[in-house]
Formats: C-alpha cells, structure tokens, sequence
C-alpha cells in the first residue's frame, strides 16, 4: 500500500514519458509481433511509432490472429525484435516507460532483449495504468472520457495509455 501511494504521489511530476503497447502472436511472451509506442513531451503526445515484428519462433500452434487480427502472411516481411531494436532505443531514450499491464508489457521487452541480448533501454523506469488505477484500459478511457480506439491495436493501445497516464495525473 505504502509503495503504491509513493507512485502515485510520484507521477504527477512526470511530463515526459513513452506509453507503450505490445501485441503478441502467440501466447508466448517472446512473441510480440506488434509495437506501439507513444512519445509525450510536457504531457503532450508528440511522436507516434509502429511496427509489426517478425517474432520469436516457438512451438505453439494456437495464435493470437483472432485478437488482434495480425496474420502470420503479414510478419513474413516485418523486421526482428533485434532489428527494430535501434529504432526503439533512439525512440525511447531515457524516457520513463509507461504501459497497461507492466507485467505483460515490460515482460515482454525484458524477454524479447534477452533472447537477442541487447540492452540500452532501461525497462525498471516504468509506470503502470492498471496499478495505478486497477481498471481495464477500456474502463480507464470511459472514466477519463478518452477514444480509446481499436482495442488490441498497439498504436492506439498505447495512445489510450499515454492518455489515461496524463489524465490520472490530473486527478490525483
């Protein structure tokens, strides 16, 4: 409870972070085919990224198509974790990383880093929504009165996120 009160107090000085939002092909954590990260400068949205990711092979044969409607024909070309890891590093920074669920999220990053060992993005600054407020996205944006758009599209999973995180600031 005591941390949880530290955080809360604690965000509402931050002004510049990156929200983020992973989609995964598999129910495997190394899977994300999908990335949406959202830059806010003075609790602005100012940059916008996406990318599909060609993910980590494993053996399962369930997918996630039905979810979020990314097929295997469409990763065939879309580039590695390790390959858009540059793109990612120099769009993050040393910004804070805020996100829905940290531990799917921040899992999923520390996962995808280990398995191609990379490093340079400091995934232990972080924040969460759903801790902070213990709400599904969807029920944060009709709290906030925020479009969340289309649900389990990371681009705007992450905007709806970079939004619920300035909003809560507002409040708290």
């Amino acid at each position: 409870f005591v941390l949880y009160l530290q955080e809360k107090l604690f965000i509402m000085d931050i002004k510049n972070f990156v929200a983020i939002d992973f989609e995964l092909f598999t129910p495997e954590q190394t899977s994300a085919c999908a990335i949406g990260i959202v830059r806010v400068i003075n609790r602005n949205i100012t940059q916008k990224f996406y990318s599909l990711i060609n993910p980590i092979p494993d053996n399962r044969e369930f997918n996630n198509s039905v979810v979020h409607g990314i097929t295997a024909d469409m990763l065939v070309d879309a580039p590695t974790f390790k390959e858009l890891f540059p793109v990612l590093r120099d769009f993050i920074g040393d910004l804070p990383i805020v996100c829905h669920q940290r531990s799917t999220d921040i899992n999923i990053f520390d996962r995808c880093m280990e398995y191609y060992g990379l490093s340079g993005i400091d995934t232990n600054n972080n924040f969460c929504t759903y801790s902070l407020t213990e709400k599904s996205l969807s029920d944060c944006c009709k709290q906030f009165n925020i479009e969340q758009g289309c649900h389990h599209d990371a681009l705007d999973d992450a905007t709806a996120c970079a939004k619920v995180f300035i909003a809560i600031q507002g409040s708290v």
